[in-house]
């Protein structure tokens, strides 16, 4: 999970790169914002191993469980 973690920041960087390139700066806040939330709950669960399932987990975070 932590190489599939390594692989999609090298990805975002490079798409990232390439929208501040094309002037796309509404874009690039959007898809940054998205970005670091995924890597967030990635790091979240890359360091819980005990998580009971990921459905489970979003409904804890959205306070409806």
């Amino acid at each position: 999970m932590f190489l599939i973690l390594c692989v999609f920041i090298i990805v975002s960087a490079i798409e990232l790169i390439s929208l501040l390139r094309a002037k796309q700066r509404k874009e690039a806040a959007i898809f940054a914002a998205i970005a670091a939330l995924a890597c967030a709950l990635a790091v979240y669960l890359i360091a819980v191993p005990n998580y009971p399932s990921f459905a489970k987990l979003i409904l804890r975070l959205a306070g409806t469980e």
